[in-house]
């Protein structure tokens, strides 16, 4: 059968322009839509980067505030036994960077990742601890009869010294995490 000049023509003129312009249109949405997931993947990648380089330096600021934090315990110990006034301690522990840098993070799915969240949940155990200590201190120091402030000194040393541990223990767990951090940002 022999086409006729009119169906060539409609052919010609119609049927393989709007197949062209379709195709076009879905090779566009698909280079787009790969365009789109490797440009979202890099900055994934990049906000990763970001999070571990602004959590390795916070760690490090930490880790000095702990180590003066274990040095004011053991001292604070002494001078209480000597019969000093309760100490007060520093509180706020550093973590600004860790709370502004979390929130880029496109997905927590990586296990270094959750490291880092889990041991700054742990972290948020000791400010309590410290403030209790504290509490506990500004009772030692407004105690008025001798056994009361015996009962009270023998407390708040106990306190002090389960905080020392404690920051003793966070330390470890900082350097190791530091140390997992440092590899892996020289790995990148």
């Amino acid at each position: 059968m022999q086409s006729t000049p009119q169906e060539v023509s409609w052919l010609r003129e119609f049927v393989f322009p709007a197949s062209f312009t379709i195709l076009g249109a879905i090779i566009g949405a698909a280079l787009g839509f790969s365009a789109g997931q490797l440009r979202d993947s890099l900055k994934a990648k990049k906000s990763k980067k970001a999070f571990i380089t602004a959590v390795s330096t916070e760690l490090e600021v930490l880790e000095k505030q702990l180590t003066t934090m274990v040095t004011s315990t053991k001292e604070s110990s002494h001078e209480l036994r000597n019969g000093a006034a309760g100490p007060v301690f520093v509180s706020r522990l550093q973590s600004g960077g860790y709370a502004t840098q979390i929130g880029r993070l496109r997905d927590v799915d990586d296990l270094l990742i959750l490291k880092v969240i889990h041991f700054y949940s742990d972290l948020s155990l000791l400010e309590p601890i410290i403030e209790g200590v504290n509490e506990m201190s500004s009772n030692y120091n407004r105690a008025s009869g001798a056994a009361e402030r015996n009962d009270t000194r023998l407390q708040l040393l106990a306190s002090i010294q389960f905080t020392k541990e404690h920051c003793e223990s966070t330390i470890l767990e900082l350097q190791k995490l530091r140390a997992e951090l440092t590899k892996t940002s020289h790995s990148n």
